[in-house]
């Protein structure tokens, strides 16, 4: 079965608070847990969060978005992180152990094509090493963290491969935007390190068919996938039905808030359960970070920043 991903906290640079640099913040379980006990961790730490804001924040902070996460204004990007921190542990949970983050960047969001730097809060701008080095401090204070989506802008290649060098032993490197915009690289993503996880819904392929093939070209690589619902918010659990059917280690869901996204939980709760009655189930492997640092380039070995065409 997929370990489900539930989008938490949504900010960002459309999105109130001064921080622009944390688009989302997702959590999942850890690997042999099972999906009904799974889903229900995140159930609990997502109304945890909901009381947590309350209180802190007042009625504004438990805003629900469209996929059931909530939208408090958020000034640094760390008070996102030390929120989820507190709904964790006040649910007994421990983060790194029970349950883990992934952070959804985005950092096409926030990158300003003029100054040619990541504007990751109001007035405030950072150079791709810059970025990359708050991620690792992020990953030495919230030991949580399993993943990073997006965490350089789409279009550079060398900043991708950067990020592999730095974090690519510590979590998963993740990429949605990197594909999107640019698919003729998906067939060698990983194998070239710019990622070691494709994050895929229905949104990029015309056809079953061929999003299977996408699946497929990243597992052949040794790659990961996330696989997403899609930007589409209906009943329909075709997606939950696709994760399984393609042996996707991950799927991204909504939070419990609306019927849509309450659906696939229990579809996932189900198909859970006829596995187990066949002898068919499975258990999740413990995660292995497939992508490892690769030699650092000499000085002069690059002229320019090499693009993404």
């Amino acid at each position: 079965m997929p370990l489900p991903v539930m989008t938490l906290l949504s900010s960002g640079k459309l999105a109130s608070g001064k921080q622009n640099m944390i688009k989302e913040v997702l959590i999942l379980p850890k690997p042999g847990e099972s999906t009904s006990k799974g889903l229900q961790m995140l159930t609990e730490v997502y109304h945890q969060m909901g009381a947590l804001l309350q209180q802190k924040l007042g009625a504004s902070g438990r805003c629900v978005t469209d996929d059931g996460s909530y939208s408090p204004p958020l000034d640094k990007p760390e008070t996102a992180l030390e929120y989820l921190q507190d709904a964790v542990s006040g649910c007994g949970y421990t983060l790194g152990t029970d349950l883990h983050i992934i952070l959804n960047i985005a950092a096409n969001d926030f990158y300003d094509q003029e100054k040619l730097k990541y504007e990751i809060m109001s007035n405030a701008f950072k150079s791709v090493d810059d970025v990359i080095n708050l991620y690792c401090e992020f990953l030495e204070k919230f030991p949580g963290i399993l993943g990073i989506i997006d965490g350089v802008r789409s279009q550079d290649r060398e900043a991708w491969t950067k990020l592999n060098q730095r974090i690519g032993e510590k979590c998963f490197v993740i990429g949605n935007e990197l594909y999107r915009r640019n698919p003729s690289i998906l067939a060698t993503g990983v194998t070239e390190k710019l990622s070691s996880v494709a994050l895929l819904s229905a949104d990029n392929a015309n056809t079953v068919t061929e999003l299977w093939e996408k699946i497929r070209a990243v597992a052949d690589q040794g790659g990961l996938v996330m696989l997403s619902k899609g930007q589409v918010e209906d009943v329909n659990t075709l997606a939950v039905d696709f994760a399984v059917a393609t042996g996707a280690r991950f799927i991204r869901l909504g939070g419990p808030a609306r019927m849509e996204h309450v659906t696939k939980h229990r579809r996932m709760i189900e198909i859970e359960q006829i596995l187990e009655q066949n002898g068919k189930l499975i258990p999740q492997e413990p995660h292995v970070f497939p992508v490892v640092n690769v030699p650092e380039e000499e000085p002069g070995d690059r002229n320019e920043a090499e693009e993404i065409r």
